[in-house]
């Protein structure tokens, strides 16, 4: 295979795609994802269409009021703080798969988007963030005039 052929798999492979977006830093999509320190780090799904950007973290067991929701110069910011739920016993664990403590995930938003028109929901330990795009943005017809 030659390499011209290698890198245009490389290019086209969603895979591929998304394994040179962690290693080099370089957005996925067109939003640039980072994780802060924090000790653990919730799932996330990013999808855009015609109207704004939507979010979906995966953050079961996470209070209402102990998630903090941040834009500030076009990062969005989700943090907060996941508390253990059991308290030690004087029986031996034998196995802990589940993680807590506190998370931030941050993504820079595109010169799209709307920080004025933001909203959020918080359903079933989903939390759900819906970032309109400027009305500019919007695609519109334009007409021809003779």
């Amino acid at each position: 295979m030659t390499v011209t052929k290698a890198r245009e798999l490389e290019l086209t492979d969603p895979f591929a795609r998304l394994m040179n977006s962690v290693f080099t830093g370089r957005p996925l999509g067109g939003l640039e994802a980072y994780h802060r320190d924090g000790d653990w780090m919730p799932a996330a799904d990013v999808e855009s269409d015609a109207a704004g950007y939507t979010f979906r973290f995966d953050v079961p067991g996470v209070a209402k009021d102990d998630i903090d929701i941040r834009l500030e110069d076009g990062v969005l910011s989700v943090s907060g703080k996941r508390e253990s739920d059991s308290e030690t016993t004087d029986g031996t664990l034998h196995r802990r798969e589940r993680v807590y403590g506190s998370f931030t995930r941050s993504f820079k938003l595109p010169r799209d988007a709307d920080s004025d028109n933001v909203t959020a929901k918080y359903d079933n330990g989903v939390l759900v963030l819906t970032v309109a795009k400027h009305p500019s943005a919007q695609p519109r017809r334009i007409e021809i005039v003779s």
